[in-house]
């Protein structure tokens, strides 16, 4: 009996895997390019042909035969760009390379442009420019209004006169922070454990590029502006915070009772697993939110969830902007429901049999639709 070499069928695997996979950026790509010259809202047509493109693909990142190794994030993708491709993937990335484009000419850069080319005030997604060391610390200097001997590029120049370390080759490698650097600066762009960092110090970071992790019990970050990939709080009972704006990766609350967020926009996953109280009016989008203990979700501006909605504790639920749910949509207790601009669920839509008919404003297809499980 002859057996095939398993290095030869690891090899076909992988080629089929990428031809499928090519085949999905293409028509991705196609679907970009016929919106991003829009500058008003998507047409009927339009939603219905992204609607079909979804649920497909969705079944294509659910074939066992087919792996999600290589498209955990472009489900996410492809609903993020279909609403935000002016504002991210044509606008910025456009002024990205017009600001780079700049710099090589020897034209000196605004503030507000290091910013945005040192992703101060954004997380940091793939794509970024590759940074001129020597420019680093003049650029940052300007930026935090201080000087440059005050900025640092390797970890042994942290002291206490440093007002913010930026090193691009941390950054890719995700390396832990030593827990006692984060005592001086105010601006980082690492992952780290700041468990052991004073309250003080804590409170006077604005700027994380990296994921935060804490196992403290108080919530001190109150000036944190850009949250860079994760914010992970294991054993906070609060976390309220106005400056807050985004993560590009997690939010993870798992022991949060009270979360006032009120100008946070979105993460990939956020676990409010035990949350009674939420505040985020400004959320619109992430990848799954677990929160089936709140009583009430007012999530006016939510418009897209790349993958599924837990919210099967809630009795009213606000979402009357959704518009695209990758996964599941689970409101198996709600009893007013506004879900008046959904077009699709690419799974379940589980809902409560107490349902107030009279009090929600549902899609004129949703009763007709095979998708939704009455609870």
């Amino acid at each position: 009996m002859n057996f095939e070499n398993p290095e030869n069928k690891i090899a076909k695997e992988n080629k089929k895997n990428e031809k499928i996979k090519g085949i999905w950026l293409k028509r991705k790509k196609e679907l970009e390019e016929n919106l991003k010259n829009k500058e008003c809202e998507l047409t009927k047509e339009e939603i219905a042909e992204l609607k079909d493109f979804l649920v497909k693909y969705k079944r294509f990142l659910n074939d066992p035969d087919n792996g999600e190794r290589f498209t955990w994030g472009l489900e996410f993708d492809v609903l993020q760009s279909s609403f935000d491709i002016k504002k991210f993937t044509e606008t910025d990335m456009t002024r990205l390379f017009e600001i780079d484009d700049k710099r090589s000419s020897g034209l000196e850069l605004s503030i507000d442009e290091l910013r945005f080319y040192y992703a101060v005030d954004r997380p940091h997604f793939g794509g970024d420019v590759s940074y001129d060391d020597e420019m680093i610390k003049p650029d940052l200097a300007k930026v935090f209004g201080v000087k440059k001997e005050q900025i640092a590029v390797k970890r042994e120049e942290i002291n206490e006169n440093i007002a913010a370390y930026f090193n691009p080759n941390d950054d890719d490698s995700w390396p832990v922070l030593d827990k006692n650097v984060a005592e001086y600066a105010t601006a980082y762009f690492l992952h780290s454990d700041l468990s052991s960092v004073s309250a003080e110090k804590k409170a006077q970071i604005e700027y994380w590029r990296g994921a935060i992790e804490d196992d403290s019990e108080n919530f001190c970050y109150k000036n944190l502006k850009c949250g860079g990939l994760s914010l992970i709080m294991n054993k906070c009972d609060s976390v309220q915070s106005d400056k807050l704006t985004f993560l590009a990766q997690n939010l993870m609350l798992p022991k949060a009772k009270k979360v006032i967020l009120p100008n946070f926009r979105g993460a990939a996953n956020i676990n409010l697993s035990v949350a009674k109280e939420l505040v985020a009016t400004n959320l619109e989008w992430f990848n799954e939110l677990a929160a089936n203990k709140l009583p009430n979700a007012d999530l006016p501006n939510l418009r897209v969830a790349a993958r599924s909605v837990f919210l099967g504790g809630a009795k009213k639920v606000n979402l009357k902007n959704l518009r695209f749910v990758g996964g599941h949509l689970d409101l198996s207790s709600a009893e007013e429901v506004d879900l008046s601009s959904l077009e699709s669920v690419a799974w379940t839509i589980r809902i409560s049999k107490n349902l107030d008919k009279n009090k929600s404003n549902l899609p004129s297809w949703f009763w007709s639709s095979k998708q939704v499980v009455i609870s």
